[in-house]
């Protein structure tokens, strides 16, 4: 019997490729864009990373919450347009109210489209305690049953601050309706879903 083992152990270790090299597998393609976000620049590439992936946990991720950051809650300030027509909606916007809104979009996009978001004419500005990140916005989103509405511009000022563990965060963020006002801004597309 031992004899047999001693035989029959190298023909089933070789028949089985034990030992042999195998192909490497495909990266997944649908992982996290979330990059620590250790410089402030980082925070607005996690931003438009989240939008594209529809990744909640990775969009909120962005904005400041004081009971972990230690900076000051995250405050939106909707367009004046907007902010005259949902006055109501947006006076105490935050982040639960930045949840609800980016559930119900990303719960209406088409399956097989990507969400995408341009910034143009960034500015990055250094103030002794923040970064203030200034740029127009061109979003694209196509949705299952609204497909007139799904280009949204506009310009933006958003307020990146850096925490006591070295991340960034935004703090808050304004919206302004685009000049020409032939598309609808950012603050409207939130009024819209914010369901």
């Amino acid at each position: 019997m031992k004899y047999l083992l001693i035989i029959l152990f190298p023909i089933l270790i070789n028949s089985c490729d034990l030992f042999s090299t195998r192909n490497p597998e495909r990266p997944e393609t649908g992982g996290t864009g979330y990059i620590p976000p250790t410089s402030y620049d980082l925070v607005i590439e996690n931003l438009k990373n989240s939008i594209k992936e529809r990744n909640l946990n990775n969009y909120k991720l962005c904005f400041s919450d004081s009971s972990f950051t230690g900076l000051s809650e995250f405050v939106y300030v909707a367009d004046p347009q907007t902010m005259a027509q949902f006055q109501g909606l947006f006076s105490e916007w935050n982040i639960n109210s930045e949840e609800k809104y980016f559930t119900s979009m990303v719960a209406s996009i088409l399956d097989e489209t990507n969400p995408n978001v341009n910034f143009i004419d960034v500015e990055y500005q250094n103030f002794n305690d923040s970064i203030v990140f200034t740029g127009n916005y061109y979003l694209n989103i196509e949705f299952v049953n609204d497909l007139s509405d799904r280009n949204y511009s506009g310009s933006t000022r958003i307020v990146l601050k850096n925490s006591s563990t070295g991340f960034w965060y935004i703090t808050s963020w304004y919206d302004f309706q685009s000049e020409d006002k032939t598309l609808y801004s950012w603050s409207y597309l939130k009024s819209k879903y914010y369901y």
